[in-house]
């Protein structure tokens, strides 16, 4: 499917589709009307943004152990776990990240 010029993955149709049927099949009166059926939605909604900011952060976090033990030099090992586990941080946290402030010497570097 596309949405404003962005093509919509199908395993995201999917789940959207999923959480809608699920609601649906709990229909408005089991959910206390349509008040009900809106808090369930948005539960539904939320629960699914949720697991796709997981999942992007998992990316993150698979690509910094990956750092590790690759077969890079130290400080290359350091700066890729570091940055990748900072781009995990920041897709869990609803803030916007920090601008780093530049080090001032290379003893203020973490590696």
């Amino acid at each position: 499917m596309t949405s404003d010029a962005q093509t919509i993955p199908e395993d995201i149709m999917k789940a959207a589709e999923e959480a809608l049927d699920n609601l649906l099949c709990n229909c408005v009166e089991s959910c206390g009307g349509t008040a009900g059926l809106r808090k369930a939605s948005i539960a539904e909604i939320a629960k699914a943004i949720l697991a796709e900011r997981e999942r992007c952060a998992s990316v993150a976090d698979y690509f910094s152990q990956a750092c590790v033990c690759s077969e890079w030099t130290e400080e290359a090992r350091g700066a890729g776990y570091y940055a990748c586990a900072d781009v995990a941080t920041s897709i869990r946290n609803p803030s916007p990240p920090k601008q780093p402030s530049p080090p001032t010497s290379d003893d203020d570097l973490p590696f």
